[in-house]
Formats: structure tokens, sequence, C-alpha cells
């Protein structure tokens, strides 16, 4: 979950501002954003979707340095779900990467999937946290 702290760290230029009474801070705000991340389709084998819901509950219990938030969506139209990571920057996201710990997370992730992910990486540019 993306929270106050991780997003006034992030690199940003403010370009609108609408904040409800009751959620002062970033919440309602419009921003342009030096984040990045990737965009990801996971094919999960049959019958593997609760495995590998709880396969990544329990991976994401450590949480890696530079991550502000990620997450994953049942498309309404096809099989494969769609994921989304977002890091404070180019620099942490490849750290992330080359974690040791984040390959045995990914081997982990691979017993339940029935091809490797496709990634799109890349600067998120602008955002709303409604």
């Amino acid at each position: 979950m993306v929270d106050a702290a991780d997003l006034k760290s992030a690199s940003r230029e403010r370009v609108g501002v609408r904040v409800p009474s009751w959620a002062p801070g970033v919440y309602g705000k419009i921003w342009r954003f030096q984040m990045y991340g990737t965009i990801f389709s996971l094919d999960i084998k049959p019958g593997h979707q609760d495995k590998l819901l709880a396969t990544m509950e329990k991976e994401a219990a450590s949480k890696p340095q530079g991550m502000l938030a990620w997450f994953v969506m049942k498309p309404d139209d096809k099989e494969e779900w769609t994921g989304v990571a977002i890091f404070e920057s180019k620099e942490a996201y490849v750290a992330n990467a080359n974690r040791p710990e984040q390959h045995e997370s990914f081997l982990k992730m691979m017993e339940h999937l029935a091809s490797e992910p496709t990634w799109n990486d890349g600067t998120y540019v602008i955002a709303e946290i409604a």
C-alpha cells in the first residue's frame, strides 16, 4: 500500500490539487512522478490461483527498499492476471531485481505459473490517489 511518507520521499511536481476535507495530505492530488516500475502479466497454471496468492502474501512480508506499492488484478476478459509494481526510482527497481531474495521469491512464484511473466518496465509520469 502506498502511504503518505513513501509518496513524500518520491521526486515529484504537484500538478493540481483536489483535497477532500477528510483526506488531507496526498489524497486527491494529481502528481507528476519520476518513479519507476513494471506492469506485468501472469499466466497462472490451472488450479493454482489460490496457491499463487498464498505465495505472494507470504513473500510480501518483507518490503524491498524503495518499493512504494504493488497491485495484481484478475481482468474480466482474460485468464492472465495483470500486475503493477512501483518503486521510487529505476535504481531501486534494479537493485531489487538483483537481490538474491527476489530471485528466490520469483522461483517460488514460477511454481504456479505456466510461463515466465511478461514485463513492461518504465517511468511512471503522472498519477492520482483518489
